[in-house]
This record gives C-alpha cells, structure tokens and sequence, in this order.
C-alpha cells in the first residue's frame, strides 16, 4: 500500500516510533518539514527502528555541519538506498558521490532559465549579477566548487530560493538566498559555501551581506541570552502596563500530571476585563535560525497580548527552576507578581501521595536578587 499524505506516512509507523514522533510534532518541537525528511529517512533506509535516536543524531550533526539533509534529498531523487546508521564521515563520502551525480545530471540536460524576479526586486544592481540565472551554470557552479548545488534546481525552479556565485578576495563563495514574507527584511542569506562545504568565517560573512544588502545577525547574538535573565527582562516590560491600570498584583496558575503540564489562567487583582488581558505588549523571545550552515540564536522583540507573555515568563522561571511538577502525579503552583513591589514569586508544589512544596522564591524584578 502507498501512503501519500503526511499523516497516512506517520501512521504506518510502528506505534513505539509513531508516538514519540506525533507527539513532537503536536508539541510544535519539530515541523513538518523535518518530520517529513524522518520520513524520507525511514523510507530510504528501511530502518523505523533508528529513527527516533537518528533523529537526535542528526540535529547533532547538522550543528556540526554534516550535510544529512542534502543526503537524504538527493537520495530520494536518485532512488538510492542510506544507512541510518552512517557515521559523520560516511555521511560526507555521500554526499560527495551524489552531488557530483547531480551536477553531472543538471549538465547533461537541457539548459532551462530561473525567473529571479522576486529576488531581483530586494537586491542592488551589483549582487543581481552573481545571480546563477539557469540550470546549466548551476551544474557548472557545482562541478567547480564540489558540493552539491546542482540538486537546489528544482528548488529553484520552484521560487524556493536563489543561488548567487559571488567572489570575496579572489575565492569563490556559492550563497543561497530565500525569501522571509517580512516586508523590513524580504530576504535571506541560509548559506554561504566555498569549494567542498567550506563555511564562510565571519569576515567573508560581512562582505557577501554587505554586497547582497541583507542585514545580518549580529555576532554577538550567535549564543543563548544567559539562563535567569530573560524572564526578569519581560516583566520589566510588563510592569508599566501593569501600573498604569492600576494593578496590584497578577497570579498566574498552572499544574500538571501524567507527563503533561500546562498553564491555567492569569489573574488580575483588581479584576479587570477580558479585553485588558489582550493589550498588546512588547517582549523578548529566543528565535533559531540556519545561517552560513550553522544553527544559531538571537534575541528577537516581539508583539504579543499581555496574556501570552504573563504565560511565557511563567514558562521561563519554570524553566529555571527545574523542578518536574507535570510527571507522574504531578503538581501544581503559581507564580505571583506584587506590583508595588517590584518582585515576583514563584511557588511550586509536587504531588507524592501528598503534595510537597519543593520550590518558593522570590525575586525583585529590577535587580534580580532573591528576597528573604
């Protein structure tokens, strides 16, 4: 029997590796898209009993660089068999042998033109001529820099990205743009490979954003924001919505038990309105993105209702507390902000056969410190 959809591909899996993968995928811990490559995974190889420990080994690998996902697409296209259980180096020995398939495949066709013209439109004159513009220059492009380039045709055909072969300093630097849906940053640099996968160090980075006119992340935002502090940034964005209604204090509830936690409700005191609980606050989030072949995090400002960000900073001290109030019996507590004080309480209790209290702190907002 063939199984189309996603869904009907998820489902025919042996019920050990379906229930870890749907549950993270109704979580929103891994998407579609990458579902779909475990997907591809366990069908190429066979093998739906490594998946879920592949799953974690790839991420590991894509962090180091090892180009699993480019094995994978190219093998699917090209009906060949992988092994899940491929080391980092044979997953590049790979690569190398189906890339040089591919470029000798896009060489051998027929030559067929891009239409660039949503990317033509966000970039200047000077980085619209290193635009690879058909499918025969792309196989050139991969033949040249011996990675794998060639397989992106489809891609491209699609609108899916751009491919761009730019010179920085007398080296050659394959750079694949996509668009974001943003209207301030419409498009993207994903990737910047030299010959054989070499990364880009940070200062070719800055040369190939500069040309492109595409702002880049910071460097400095290529690390997690330190662990305690995200949280507190938040609610020194909150409080002078707070104040300026005349809130004494808010309780934000929240319990858990059988492997499931969630958060239960906000409360103001004095009440106030449901609408209240929608005004839209400015706050901090931690995003990921794939650029330049690495994975990175920046701190990103975000608009959300004052209800969504009274629930994620719950989430984060939660986070830093680290106490397990959602398995087994579970737990339950809350979290309390004093407005006039300036500070914030968190109080968690675990359920035995009877409850225990197994965290009570407070903090002030403004410094951080844990009050008596």
């Amino acid at each position: 029997m063939t199984f189309t959809t996603l869904n009907e591909r998820l489902a025919a899996l042996p019920p050990k590796t379906y229930h870890p993968l749907a549950a993270l995928t109704a979580a929103g811990q891994i998407d579609e898209a990458f579902l779909e490559l475990l997907l591809d995974a366990a069908e190429l190889s066979g093998d739906t009993q490594r998946l879920i420990g592949f799953a974690a080994g790839h991420l590991h690998m894509a962090k180091a660089g090892v180009p699993v996902e480019d094995v994978i697409r190219m093998a699917k296209r090209q009906q060949r068999r992988i092994n899940l259980a491929w080391s980092p180096s044979r997953w590049k020995d790979e690569h190398n042998k189906l890339s040089r398939a591919e470029t000798l495949a896009r060489l051998s066709a027929n030559n067929e033109t891009y239409d660039l013209s949503a990317y033509e439109a966000h970039l200047p004159e000077a980085a619209r001529r290193t635009l690879i513009r058909s499918s025969k220059r792309l196989g050139f492009e991969g033949l040249r820099q011996r990675h794998c380039i060639a397989s992106y045709h489809e891609r491209i055909m699609r609108g899916g990205c751009a491919i761009a072969s730019v010179i920085i300093e007398g080296q050659r630097w394959t750079v694949q743009l996509e668009r974001t849906g943003i209207a301030d940053t419409p498009l993207a640099i994903t990737q910047i490979k030299t010959r054989l996968n070499g990364i880009a160090p940070p200062d070719v980075r800055r040369k190939i954003h500069a040309l492109m006119d595409i702002k880049q992340h910071p460097e400095a935002i290529t690390s997690a924001p330190a662990a305690g502090k995200l949280y507190l940034d938040n609610l020194r964005r909150v409080l002078p919505h707070l104040e300026g209604a005349g809130i004494e204090s808010v309780t934000v509830t929240f319990s858990g038990s059988g492997d499931s936690g969630a958060i239960d409700w906000a409360w103001f005191s004095p009440e106030q309105p449901e609408e209240f609980s929608q005004t839209q606050v400015s706050q901090l989030r931690t995003t990921s993105f794939f650029e330049d072949g690495q994975w990175a995090k920046a701190v990103v400002p975000e608009t959300m209702s004052l209800r969504d960000a009274l629930e994620n900073i719950a989430d984060d001290y939660l986070a830093e507390a680290d106490v397990n109030w959602y398995d087994g019996d579970g737990g339950y507590g809350e979290l309390v902000i004093d407005v006039a004080a300036r500070s914030v309480s968190l109080d968690i209790n675990v359920n035995f056969t009877e409850s225990t209290n197994e965290f009570c702190q407070t903090k002030n907002i403004d410094t951080g410190n844990i009050e008596d």
